[in-house]
């Protein structure tokens, strides 16, 4: 999203704003749940790691909340874009829960689970299902409300592409000329020569 975002930070149209909710929220549960729940779960071997990790987990959600706060893009609050960023959260969950069922040869258990709050053969499909559950809330409730704070955030009026839009529809619209006849035929009254 950054890539295109710098390439063309007019892009605007119906995908690419459910696209980026979904990047901007994915990074924020990112950091929330990391720096929650998964922090000190695991051992990173050396400085390198803790440094990734902390860049990865701390650093670009941070970044991500700066830049949204200060400079958008701002993308409106409809049910498209609020339902539309749930797509890909859903489809990673289906996903991570049905690979998870492979064996991976080397692993705990010989299944593979991305983290610990949703490896069912530690903690069951229950604890796994309300886990995820929260997650899925937290996501939501999130979506709605970068939506919802684009309305009132600095340059919220428009996306820069419908700005751009509207200022060009303004200045090429034609102006229509009528002679005296066609106006007095408009509003029915007779013509007085």
């Amino acid at each position: 999203m950054s890539l295109l975002l710098a390439i063309n930070p007019n892009r605007d149209g119906k995908i690419f704003q459910i696209l980026r909710v979904t990047s901007l929220v994915m990074i924020f549960v990112t950091g929330i749940v990391f720096n929650t729940v998964l922090i000190g779960t695991f051992y990173l071997p050396n400085f390198y790691a803790q440094w990734g990790c902390n860049l990865e987990h701390v650093v670009v959600p941070l970044l991500a909340l700066v830049g949204w706060l200060l400079h958008g893009p701002r993308i409106p609050l409809n049910r498209r874009n609020l339902l539309g960023a749930m797509i890909i959260p859903l489809v990673w969950v289906t996903f991570t829960l049905i690979n998870g069922l492979i064996p991976v040869a080397g692993q705990v258990n010989d299944y593979f689970y991305a983290y610990p709050f949703i490896d069912v053969t530690v903690i069951g499909y229950g604890t796994a299902l309300l886990n995820i559950a929260g997650v899925m809330i937290l996501y939501f409730a999130l979506a709605a409300a970068v939506l919802g704070l684009d309305k009132v955030l600095p340059g919220s009026a428009k996306l820069p592409a419908q700005r751009q839009a509207t200022e060009t529809s303004v200045i090429a619209a034609p102006i229509e000329t009528h002679t005296a006849e066609e106006v007095a035929t408009q509003q029915g009254s007779p013509v007085r020569s």
